[in-house]
């Protein structure tokens, strides 16, 4: 599984999520995470300020 890094920003929105959306957004990039799968799409012309190599 790859290490999800949430950055500050990030962490805020999804503090300002109703509490079940939140979980299902954190689920959901979880699972892309492990496995590849789910309806997620890489976000066009985004460039991420820095990757993390490290695994947990």
């Amino acid at each position: 599984m790859r290490e999800i890094e949430w950055t500050e920003t990030a962490l805020a929105d999804m503090g300002a999520l109703d509490k079940g959306i939140a979980r299902r957004v954190k689920q959901s990039v979880e699972r892309f995470a492990a496995t590849g799968a789910g309806n997620s799409k890489r976000l066009q012309r985004y460039r991420p300020a820095r990757i993390s190599p490290t695994r947990r």
